[in-house]
C-alpha cells in the first residue's frame, strides 16, 4: 500500500518535475500520507478504505500544487513593465505576472493578456481593440481613454477595475464576477454581458441604451445618472439596486425609466419601491422574501450526505456561517471536514442535502459558486517561497 502512495503522488506531481519547491512539498507529503494511512490502520480500518480516507484527508492537493509550481515559475519571469508609447499589436502576454505595469499611449490592438497577472497596472489613451484578458488577473486596474472595442474578459478577475471614458463596443464579459468596479463615463451599448455578477458596481453617467442584461445579478449596484432607455433586466435579480436621477428630474428620463423591461426579475423591497416612484413597470417582477436574512448567509448547510461505497462519510450534516464571522469546522480524522470543504467549493457533488454558498446553491450554480469564494489548502505549502515584494 505504500507504494499505491507514491504512484497516487507521482501522478499528481509528474506535470511539476523540475521545480524545486514542488519537490520538497512532495517528500514533506509523502511523510505525513504514510503516518496518516498507519494511524487508520491501527484503528482497524482494511487497505481500501485507509487509503480512500488517507486520500480525502489533504484535500484538493492537485490546486496546491499547480499554485505553487506557478508561484515559483511567476517569481522567475517578472520582466520590466512599462510599455508605454510602444507598437506592439497582436503581442503575446498570455500568463505573464506585469504588477503596476504601464501600457500607456501604446498599440495593443489583439494583444494576448489571458491568464496574466496584471494587478495595478495602468492603460491609458491606448489602442486595446479585440485584445484578450481571458482570465487575466485586473485587481486595481485602470482603463481610461481606451478603445476596448471586441475585447474579452472571460472569467476576468475585476476587483476594485476602473473602466472610465472608454469604448466597451463589442466587448465581452462573460462569467465573470465585478466586485466594486466602476464603469463610468463608458459607452456600453453594444457591450455583451452573460453569466455575471454585478456586486457594488458604478454606472455613473454611462450610456446603457439598450443593453441586454437579463439573467444577471446586481447587489449594491449603482445606475447614478447613466442613460437606461430600453435597458432589459429579465429574469435578473437586484438586491440594494439603486436608480439616482439626475439632478434635475426631466420627462426624458421618467420615459426612459418606463421602457426598461424587468419581466421576471426578482428584487428586495428596496430596489422595488425606488423604482415604482420613478414609474417602472414592475407588474411582472417577484419581491424576494426576508432579503435580510438570505444575505446575512455565507453559508448553508441541510441535510448534507455523502458515501463512498459502504462508508457514510456525512450523515445529514446542517449548519450555517454568518456573512463576516469567522467559523471554524472541529472534527476528529475521518469526521468529513474535507468532504464538506470540498462539496462547498463544487469540487464534489454530495449525495443529497442542500448547500448554498453565498446565496448560489453549490450543485446547481457552481460557477457562480467559484466566482464567489477563494480556497486555500491546509498546507502552508508556499510561505518558504514567499518574498516581502510578493506579499
Amino acid at each position: 500500500m505504500n507504494e499505491k502512495l507514491i504512484n497516487y503522488l507521482n501522478g499528481v506531481f509528474a506535470p511539476y518535475d523540475g521545480v524545486k519547491s514542488v519537490a520538497e512539498l512532495k517528500a514533506d507529503l509523502l511523510s505525513d500520507l504514510q503516518e496518516r494511512f498507519r494511524e487508520l490502520k491501527a484503528e482497524g480500518k482494511d487497505d481500501e478504505t485507509a487509503f480512500e480516507m488517507t486520500i480525502d484527508s489533504i484535500g484538493d492537493i492537485e490546486q496546491t500544487v499547480q499554485e505553487v509550481a506557478n508561484l515559483s515559475r511567476s517569481l522567475e519571469r517578472q520582466v520590466v513593465t512599462n510599455f508605454s508609447a510602444s507598437n506592439l499589436p497582436k503581442s503575446d502576454f498570455a500568463g505573464v505576472t506585469a504588477h503596476k505595469g504601464k501600457f500607456e499611449a501604446s498599440a495593443l490592438r489583439g494583444s494576448d493578456f489571458s491568464g496574466a497577472d496584471l494587478t495595478g497596472s495602468s492603460f491609458k489613451a491606448s489602442d486595446v481593440r479585440e485584445a484578450n484578458f481571458d482570465g487575466a488577473n485586473l485587481t486595481d486596474c485602470s482603463f481610461y481613454a481606451l478603445d476596448l472595442a471586441g475585447a474579452s474578459f472571460h472569467r476576468s478577475i475585476l476587483v476594485r477595475t476602473n473602466f472610465s471614458t472608454s469604448e466597451l463596443a463589442g466587448a465581452k464579459f462573460i462569467g465573470a464576477k465585478l466586485t466594486d468596479v466602476k464603469l463610468t463615463v463608458c459607452d456600453l451599448r453594444k457591450t455583451i454581458f452573460e453569466n455575471c455578477i454585478f456586486d457594488g458596481v458604478d454606472f455613473k453617467t454611462s450610456d446603457l441604451t439598450g443593453l441586454c442584461l437579463d439573467g444577471q445579478t446586481f447587489i449594491g449596484v449603482k445606475f447614478g445618472e447613466a442613460g437606461l432607455k430600453e435597458v432589459t433586466f429579465r429574469g435578473a435579480t437586484l438586491k440594494n439596486v439603486s436608480f439616482t436621477p439626475p439632478w434635475s428630474l426631466t420627462k426624458k428620463y421618467y420615459n426612459a425609466i418606463k421602457t426598461i423591461r424587468f419581466d421576471g426579475a426578482m428584487m428586495d423591497k428596496l430596489s422595488y419601491n425606488a423604482l415604482k416612484g420613478l414609474g417602472a413597470d414592475l407588474s411582472k417582477v417577484t419581491i424576494i422574501k426576508g432579503v435580510k436574512n438570505m444575505q446575512n448567509k455565507a453559508i448553508q448547510v441541510k441535510g448534507l450526505q455523502k458515501s463512498y461505497n459502504k462508508l457514510h462519510v456525512l450523515k445529514g450534516v446542517d449548519f450555517e456561517v454568518e456573512k463576516g464571522s469567522i467559523f471554524a469546522l472541529l472534527g476528529s480524522n475521518g469526521a468529513g471536514k474535507t468532504t464538506i470543504v470540498k462539496i462547498l467549493t463544487t469540487l464534489l457533488k454530495q449525495d443529497s442535502g442542500i448547500a448554498t454558498v453565498n446565496g448560489f446553491d453549490v450543485a446547481a450554480k457552481p460557477d457562480y459558486v467559484r466566482q464567489s469564494i477563494s480556497l486555500t489548502g491546509q498546507f502552508a505549502a508556499v510561505d518558504e517561497i514567499l518574498t516581502g515584494r510578493v506579499i
